[in-house]
């Protein structure tokens, strides 16, 4: 199948990354997170290699959410029936009930390719033309919920002096120092945002980046409440 789009494809309906996760968030072996991906939940989690791993977050088998299951090794294991499906193209491997048969090839999980860059991990659901944006980030100090669209969160922020690096990306200050922003489309109505900084900042500076970083989510919540309020 040709995966490139025609020259006159929309810029939006070209396969893209999304930023989804602070890459210190996902310990191999250990975590198994929720993360989104354009409204869609993920199942997050890194293979024994370190690779990141994003899968849509639904077992094939019953549509049990692989967020209430458990690492085994190199494998994801369902909570429901405990079958393991592996790390990279998220082919079934395993179904314990019935130990000797060979499982068909066709039983995967819903698979996302991954990168990690600037302290993020990163999901898309095609192939994109490039890597994710790199912009010299090497710590994410915080990640909040915002109560608004994600299209409103970055409009509202372009309002505010920020500037677009990339989809989802948006470079700025807060509490007086350069800070990029990456945002996480959860749902509908909220918006996940990861303040990133260069450098490993003292613990004086990330009190004050939270800080910020809380005032902004209170003023994001309260220009699209008063959006929404009929005069």
């Amino acid at each position: 199948m040709n995966e490139t789009p025609p020259p006159d494809a929309p810029q939006a309906a070209l396969p893209r990354w999304h930023p989804v996760l602070p890459a210190a968030d996902l310990a191999a072996g250990i975590d198994l997170s929720l993360g989104f991906m354009a409204g869609e939940e993920l199942a997050l989690w890194r293979a024994a290699d370190g690779a990141p791993q994003a899968w849509a977050n639904r077992c094939p088998h019953r549509g049990l959410r692989f967020t209430l299951g458990r690492l085994v090794g190199d494998r994801l294991a369902c909570a429901y029936h405990g079958w393991e499906f592996q790390a990279g193209d998220g082919r079934c491997v395993a179904i314990p009930a019935h130990p000797d048969m060979r499982v068909p090839r066709g039983i995967c999980a819903t698979t996302y390719r991954t990168a990690q860059q600037d302290g993020m991990v990163w999901a898309s659901a095609g192939v994109p033309a490039a890597p994710p944006p790199s912009n010299g980030i090497d710590t994410i100090v915080r990640t909040l919920g915002v109560d608004v669209p994600p299209a409103f969160a970055a409009a509202a922020l372009l309002q505010a002096g920020w500037t677009a690096l990339a989809p989802d990306v948006f470079g700025g200050a807060l509490a007086g120092a350069p800070v990029t922003l990456y945002l996480t489309h959860a749902a509908a109505t909220l918006v996940l945002l990861h303040a990133g900084v260069a450098g490993t900042p003292e613990t004086a500076q990330v009190a004050r980046l939270h800080a910020a970083l809380r005032t902004l989510r209170d003023d994001l919540e309260a220009q699209h409440a008063a959006r929404e309020t009929p005069p």
